[in-house]
């Protein structure tokens, strides 16, 4: 059945980018006040950068982040340590997201970047551009220290 419906899809209509749009959720420890670049080219690798506040020092713990897009086709989750990078692969030939890690033990301060990277499809159907991100942290405590939702919309170049 998702493969029929991955198959229809796919359209001539291309999105050569995404806007990318970032909203705080509300984490007990930390503010996201802004988020890094708000285009990504399909095909590329991009670095996301997400900067705020934090008020308490991370020395470990947990990140979990949730992928949705193609109005529920695609619903993933990624986990794994906050202290150390991982890639991950997208279902369905999608691309990649990748965490950077953070430097542990990273201090708490008012202005404070945490990193991931994305490389998408060149060829992404656009049923599949429209996305959202749910990036969740939990330090060793198991306290919130992280809570940002990014959202990614289809930019259309129409090819003939």
């Amino acid at each position: 059945m998702k493969a029929a419906l991955f198959a229809s899809v796919v359209s001539t209509v291309a999105a050569d980018s995404l806007s990318l749009s970032f909203k705080d959720c509300g984490a007990q420890h930390a503010v996201t006040k802004d988020v890094k670049p708000t285009t990504l080219e399909l095909g590329a690798d991009t670095a996301i950068t997400g900067t705020g506040s934090l008020n308490k020092e991370v020395s470990g713990g947990t990140y979990d982040m949730e992928l949705k897009a193609g109005g529920g086709l695609i619903d993933s989750h990624f986990t794994g340590n906050n202290c150390e990078a991982k890639d991950f692969t997208l279902p369905l030939g999608l691309g990649t997201l990748s965490w950077d890690g953070l430097s542990c033990p990273l201090a708490a301060a008012d202005s404070v970047s945490i990193g991931f990277h994305t490389k998408l499809a060149a060829s992404l159907p656009p049923a599949l551009a429209t996305s959202d991100i749910h990036l969740a942290a939990n330090d060793q405590d198991g306290e919130s220290v992280l809570c940002v939702d990014l959202h990614l919309a289809k930019q259309f170049s129409f090819q003939v």
